[in-house]
């Protein structure tokens, strides 16, 4: 057994240090508090920790349970809540008892009684009984065990504050009683089984346990990350000096210091280096404890290891822009709030005279990691494009959509292209806009929601993702059809792998913006074609509407969805006459069972989404007509959001009810009460491959419309997904009519309008008219548009080329490609964007800062890093996460981007 294989151990180091004094430490080497301590008000430490002392520290003492504790226990008495976080510790009037914070029961109880025990030896060799009530389902209620779960954080916490009344008040009863309370906990931890402590499964102690250990779970902690924690190395570390230790060693008659630093200090870190680096989100508190106990200890391996796995952690899981791989802001700040700390308990550390670390030669003097790494505050600043105005953050993947954070200083597009997001933004608050176009890939807390779209305006969020949640409806939030996508023949998206690709971008001004990106990674082996492009349009500085043009090919059935508000009440009206259907989008005869929990899969059809069985309050009509749908707030809210559709030929529109999951605020028993309006827009065929190309205009107002008609010129083909399209839409200023190709250089397109020519021949084409005049025209990667007399010409769509060089100089923070092709002048270019399209087909955008030709050599400079390097071999290889190596070149495309506004 692995638990007296250690008990082995200890007794060996115990040996070694039999003869030792406290002096012989290497802790005794350095100065103590090793680390800076904060200077602490004495009064409010006394006033929690003096009613502990007047009550005898025999009392404080057996506070410090024993046995381990876990964390998860769900309450039987009721269906409330979510992942075993149900009950709740009664305090140190009742230490071993909680209660459920929903319904109120207490335990231990006797409806519920733990007539179920557990026994084994602990790592001590001495016998421990774990009792527990068995459930219907066999799986053990470890009620008293939840309560030490807490007993072991508060006791830490308490020896940490008794520390820090030492150091503000001076007075020695306050450091003997931490002193003996520390003491008192290493021992016991010493004896502390391994526990498996999941929020799923039939977890508990696991007496047996040995390296290497499982992955969920801890002795200290219910996850091994947090199983050295700070408050007793703290503690430790700002009495070291007091005198207390040596005091208690006299009264013992054993080495305290070598006691506290064999049985628990050493013990917590050796026992976290036994697990591999996973580089995961949690990682950075592992490193935090390494460099703290390090510096405590006077162990310069832990703080080089620790500092070394941070690095590796920002080179190899954060994206090239700064973001965190996993893609959501929630996991993101959690893992720069992380590395925050880390960089913090690192700063101004030096290595003792002449060391340098073995495993590198690396040697340090006065650290300052946030000084000397420029990356990091890349990573910490990144992902504040995904925050609305309002503060609330962009829940995409698993982001808690009801936290806030710090957005950017101005609202302006920004291409978060390792990441793989968009976000077209407009104007300040209060008429601050945004519409997100999400492409990325699954590293992690994914969803099914390539080619998603999030809609923020007029201080809301209206086109929303629901984000994270542990609620039993988990099921329903990770998949496609939740949300504002298309799924093809009911099945969700691969999400393995990268993301889609960058195919446009071009944030030109205020009032004109559009991306495109092409997702066929999301159906594999089913789409020859899935692609979207977003064009927001200013008509006045407080209205904008967004074009959004969806293509798609491939299997036989393809729905297009739209959710509105999960954060308010809400109703959706069609412009189409509809009638009810039954049951939920599943059909009236598929069986199937929701999820009670987190952990239930629930019971679904094979082969379809298990979303279609939480769409219901189905009503449906079936039109090829053009058709809208306005999203109103039940509180009377100024605020709308009309979406106006063109018609497809054989076209089902559903206006449907799904569950909004924010309102239940993370209550299973609140789930049912709260759903939010959309619609999905489903077509079907019988044939080998349906082509799909969905055109809407969304239109968020306040109280009156600003957009009076949506009106196709030119349709696309049925057959061919990449057909051009043209649009006239009037509105308040004018009239705007856009054509628009997903072809890269474009087609050719020439209509007669109004008695006049509107020709296009590239990717993108906007003119306005107002009162007959033309007052703006637009056209990218393009060689002519033309209105009536007015015509744009050019003799070149796009530059476009071969990388054959990338210069990176990250101190100078200096980034360039080296290019076959000769360039425009650097004032011509500053500003614009460049996709690059790597061997594997892959691409990436990025900001152009100037261009120059130095030699022989054409120089294009950028404003970022772009993330990779060229072999010597002609390989890419990618310096941040994946780090992958790709074969073949390395092209380049910036496309011409022609503009003309008539003046005021």
């Amino acid at each position: 057994m692995y638990w007296a294989k250690l008990t082995v151990l200890v007794l060996v180091l115990a040996a070694l240090s039999t003869s030792a004094t406290a002096a012989e430490l290497k802790s005794a080497e350095i100065r103590h508090p090793a680390m800076p301590a904060p200077e602490a008000s004495a009064a409010p430490l006394k006033a929690r920790i003096d009613p502990l002392l007047e009550r005898g520290m025999e009392f404080v003492l057996d506070l410090v349970p024993d046995r381990n504790g876990v964390r998860f226990c769900d309450c039987p008495n009721c269906e409330e809540g979510v992942q075993a976080g149900q009950l709740v510790w009664n305090g140190i009037e009742d230490p071993d008892g909680v209660h459920c914070k929903f319904c109120g029961h207490e335990y231990p109880s006797e409806k519920y009684p733990m007539d179920k025990v557990l026994k084994f030896k602990n790592r001590r060799g001495e016998e421990m009984e774990w009792r527990y009530w068995e459930g219907p389902d066999g799986g053990p209620h470890y009620f008293t065990a939840r309560a030490r779960f807490n007993r072991k954080s508060y006791v830490g916490s308490l020896a940490q504050q008794m520390a820090d009344c030492y150091l503000a008040t001076g007075e020695d009863k306050y450091a003997d009683a931490g002193a003996e309370l520390l003491y008192h906990i290493s021992q016991r931890y010493a004896g502390w089984c391994f526990v498996k402590d999941r929020t799923v499964g039939q977890d508990g102690p696991m007496p047996d346990a040995k390296p290497p250990y499982q992955y969920w779970g801890g002795i200290w902690s219910r996850w091994f990350y947090g199983d050295a924690p700070q408050h007793v190395a703290y503690a430790y570390d700002r009495l070291y000096e007091s005198g207390a230790f040596e005091r208690l060693s006299e009264k013992q008659g054993i080495d305290i210091k070598a006691a506290i630093e064999r049985d628990m200090l050493y013990a917590s870190i050796e026992f976290l280096r036994t697990y591999k680096e996973y580089y995961s989100n949690m990682s950075p508190g592992l490193y935090r404890s390494l460099i703290v106990y390090g510096r405590i200890l006077n162990e310069p391996d832990y703080v080089h290891d620790g500092i070394n796995r941070a690095l590796g952690l920002l080179r190899n899981q954060f994206f090239f822009d700064g973001v965190w791989k996993e893609g959501s802001i929630s996991y993101h700040y959690m893992t720069t709030g992380g590395l925050g700390s880390v960089f913090r308990v690192a700063k101004g550390y030096s290595d003792p005279p002449g060391y340098t670390w073995p495993e590198d030669g690396t040697r340090f003097d006065d650290l300052d990691m946030e000084g000397d790494l420029p990356f990091v505050n890349k990573a910490i600043n990144s992902v504040r494009a995904l925050v609305f105005p309002n503060r609330r953050i962009v829940p995409t993947h698993d982001a808690w959509p009801k936290s806030s954070r710090k957005p950017t200083d101005k609202n302006v597009p920004v291409l978060l292209a390792g990441m793989r997001h968009a976000r077209l933004a407009r104007k300040e608050l209060p008429n601050a806009s945004q519409a997100h176009l999400h492409f990325s890939g699954g590293h992690g807390h994914q969803h099914a929601d390539n080619l998603n779209i999030i809609l923020w305006a007029k201080g809301r969020e209206l086109l929303c993702d629901v984000g994270y949640t542990h609620s039993a409806w988990r099921a329903w939030t990770t998949r496609t059809p939740a949300h504002n996508t298309v799924t093809i023949d009911e099945q969700d998206q691969y999400t393995g792998g990268v993301g889609g690709n960058l195919t446009l971008y071009s944030p030109l001004s205020d009032d004109l913006q559009v991306v495109e990106a092409q997702a066929l990674v999301a159906y594999p082996d089913l789409a020859t074609e899935y692609r979207r492009r977003l064009v927001i349009v200013g008509v006045s500085d407080a209205d904008a509407y967004v074009l959004d043009i969806f293509r798609v090919a491939g299997g036989k059935q393809h729905d297009w969805v739209l959710h509105g508000s999960a954060n308010y009440d809400q109703t959706a009206a069609l412009s189409l006459p509809v009638e009810p259907v039954e049951a939920t989008l599943l059909g009236p005869d598929a069986e199937f069972r929701l999820p009670k929990s987190e952990s239930d899969r629930g019971e679904f059809p094979e082969g379809r989404s298990p979303a279609y069985a939480f769409i219901r309050d189905l009503q449906k009509t079936e039109s090829s007509d053009d058709w809208s749908v306005t999203f109103d707030f039940a509180e009377d809210s100024d605020v709308h959001l009309r979406t106006a559709v063109l018609g497809q030929p054989d076209t089902t529109v559903y206006q449907v009810m799904s569950p909004s999951i924010r309102r239940a605020d993370e209550n299973d028993a609140e789930l049912d009460k709260y759903w939010m309006p959309g619609v999905v827009v489903r077509r079907t065929t019988t044939d080998e491959a349906l082509t799909s190309v969905y055109v809407a205009v969304h239109e968020p107002y306040m109280e009156q419309r600003f957009v009076h008609s949506v009106k196709s010129l030119l349709a696309p083909s049925p057959d061919d997904v990449h057909s051009p399209l043209a649009l006239a839409i009037t509105h308040e200023a004018g009239t705007d009519y856009i054509l628009s190709s997903p072809l890269e250089g474009g087609q050719q397109v020439s209509l007669n309008v109004n008695g006049k020519t509107l020709a296009c021949n590239g990717r993108l084409g906007l003119v306005r008219v107002r009162d007959g005049a033309l007052v703006a025209a637009y056209l990218t990667d393009g060689t002519l548009l033309q209105y009536g007399d007015f015509v744009i010409e050019s003799d070149r769509k796009a530059i476009a080329g071969v990388i054959t060089g990338v210069e990176r100089d990250d101190a100078a923070n200096k980034y360039a490609f080296v290019v076959d092709q000769e360039l425009l002048p650097e004032a011509a270019l500053a500003g614009c964007f460049v996709i690059v399209t790597h061997g594997d087909g892959t691409t990436h955008g990025y900001e152009i800062a100037g261009s120059e030709r130095r030699a022989d050599a054409n120089v294009l400079h950028l404003t970022d890093d772009p993330g990779f390097e060229i072999n010597e071999d002609g390989t890419t290889q990618f310096v941040y996460y994946p780090g992958n190596t790709i074969e073949g070149p390395n092209t380049f495309r910036i496309n011409t981007v022609i503009y003309f506004q008539a003046e005021d």
